[in-house]
């Protein structure tokens, strides 16, 4: 059996005795460096990528699958006991955060102790969760509207939309002097590379992070000095830390260390999520259509519902990292107790656990609305994501303007695969339609001889004419759709002496012509299907926009 030795600690050590932050020379920040190629990328993406495979097949037979110094649980009840135990199970980040942040140490790297609930207090009260909706929301909605309507037919969602809004809050929201918005990404990448996606103590990750850091330092110090100099406190999350600080309630070195801890983690972790998701929504089309269903009802809940539960099926990591100074027993007081031995690295999968149907009914399935209990995409137990309510907004504003965009979707071919540097997603690329193209759209459905005229009429009466008020609400909620009709017309042509006929749909709309039925399929697609119930010589099938594009006929709005 091979076995796997992560850097935690010893390894990490090494490295910082070798390449130390403060004063090594490194190499030009490169994050080219890092992207993984040939066999080792596609052995990632098979392993990582879609993981949920093995991932089910070690919570069957092996819960507890143990690889030398490297334990891996994906079970439910196990992950739940370790992550609550923080004193048993630590984060074993500490020591490169508190190296990296400048002498301080973040509250991600901290056991629960009287200074680790000092500090977050001191942290809650520069960024209070309860005002993100009214001040990072306008922020997100403004820069992810300007990116998507500025990008002409095609978009990279991860670096280009993701990565700028998230720069964009760190600057206009978090009160940091960011003077390019990519540059900053990239450097919150590299540090959130080396604390959670580097368990190899791989040195180019390490050089890329040192640069970094050192380039978030002088950022953040400037922006310090800024505050100091202005002589008035803004209501900022920075000033309100350097009003702390003046307070003597920390030092300045930790305002270092917490802005760069709430910088690296949310940017990062935010393209992590925002991309899988979008990954996750471009290939399930039940995840795709109730998005964007919930965009084109204006229903924030709805929407923030439908990311959630998306991003249970590709969620930011397969599982934090925790670590066990001594032997410690997981467990407990049932007819399986284990022990895990000292100086072991442990992966409690969270992305396994959320599958687990010993607890989470109906696992496979995609239900927004879930008790909040059966998701662990934001962690659990004390060190829950602290920034979790920023993610949301970030990425559902993301997700408004995408959805927003007539004829949104997946890029064909190798362009709308996503591609990764280190953990990170780098390239997903989206296409939309022409801003001022509209199309008119004649579908033709051929009835079976025997069907008669006025039992489908009666179908299409209870609808309206004009449409009533719940079919007539659903195409005006889509803001594309301009006009619609159906009918049913006679073909000329008799079989064995009764006239035979089809049902003709006409549709006007903002977009290609595929975009349009897509459009329409989905949003009327329970009334739709109660008039092609029965008497349709070719039956529709499950997907019915693809159905209704088969059947459309090219006319010209021309003679």
């Amino acid at each position: 059996m091979f076995k796997v030795d992560p850097k935690y600690h010893r390894k990490a050590a090494e490295a910082a005795a070798e390449l130390p932050a403060a004063t090594a020379e490194v190499p030009p920040f490169d994050l080219e460096r890092m992207r993984s190629t040939g066999w080792k990328a596609r052995l990632g993406a098979l392993v990582f990528e879609h993981p949920d495979w093995w991932l089910g097949l070690l919570r069957r037979f092996w819960p507890r699958a143990r690889f030398g110094r490297f334990v891996i649980l994906t079970r439910d009840s196990d992950v739940r006991d370790v992550l609550l135990r923080q004193a048993d199970f630590e984060t074993p980040y500490a020591a490169e955060m508190t190296e990296f942040g400048g002498g301080a140490n973040f509250i991600l790297g901290m056991p629960d102790s009287e200074q680790y609930r000092r500090l977050k207090s001191v942290i809650l009260s520069a960024f209070p969760p309860l005002e993100v909706e009214a001040r990072v929301r306008p922020i997100a909605a403004r820069r992810a509207r300007e990116i998507v309507t500025a990008a002409g037919m095609s978009l990279n969602a991860a670096r280009d939309l993701f990565g700028p809004v998230s720069s964009t809050i760190c600057r206009e929201y978090y009160g940091v002097a960011v003077d390019d918005d990519r540059a900053f990404s990239d450097w919150g990448l590299a540090l959130s590379s080396l604390f959670f996606g580097d368990p190899t103590a791989d040195r180019t990750v390490r050089e890329n992070a040192i640069t970094a850091a050192r380039n978030m330092h002088d950022a953040i110090g400037r922006s310090i000095d800024a505050v100091e100099a202005s002589g008035a406190l803004r209501d900022m999350p920075l000033d309100r830390l350097v009003g702390a600080m003046k307070q003597g309630r920390i030092e300045r070195a930790d305002v270092h260390s917490f802005m760069m801890g709430m910088i690296t983690g949310f940017g990062p972790t935010t393209l992590l999520g925002g991309g899988n998701c979008l990954d996750v929504t471009l290939s399930r089309r039940e995840i795709f259509d109730e998005m964007a269903a919930a965009v084109a009802a204006r229903d924030d809940k709805r929407l923030e519902l439908a990311i959630g539960e998306a991003m249970r099926f590709k969620p930011i990591f397969v599982s934090p990292w925790r670590y066990a100074r001594t032997d410690q027993e997981i467990g407990a007081g049932t007819d399986k107790p284990y022990v895990i031995p000292a100086d072991t690295v442990v992966w409690p999968s969270t992305r396994s656990a959320m599958f687990d149907k010993r607890a989470v009914p109906d696992a496979d399935l995609f239900k927004p609305g879930r008790p909040e209990q059966d998701s662990l995409v934001f962690g659990y137990g004390i060190h829950k994501c602290i920034g979790a309510a920023l993610a949301r907004v970030q990425t559902a504003e993301c997700f408004r303007a995408l959805f927003s965009r007539s004829g949104f979707g997946r890029a064909p071919g190798k362009a709308g695969k996503l591609t990764r540097i280190g953990p990170y997603p780098d390239k997903i690329m989206v296409t939309f339609d022409p801003a001022d193209r509209q199309s008119m759209v004649t579908v033709v459905l051929p009835l079976k001889a025997d069907v008669r005229r006025d039992e489908v009429a009666a179908r299409l009466d209870a609808l309206g004419n004009p449409s009533n008020g719940d079919v007539r609400q659903k195409l005006d909620a889509t803001g594309t759709i301009h006009f619609a009709s159906m009918s049913v017309v006679e073909t000329g042509v008799t079989v064995q002496g009764v006239m035979t006929h089809h049902l003709i749909l006409e549709l006007s709309g903002d977009g290609r012509s595929k975009s349009v039925l897509a459009t329409f399929a989905r949003v009327m697609e329970a009334p739709l299907r109660d008039v092609l119930a029965e008497g349709l010589a070719d039956p529709p099938g499950k997907d019915l926009a693809k159905y209704l594009q088969r059947h459309t006929l090219s006319v010209s709005p021309n003679f």
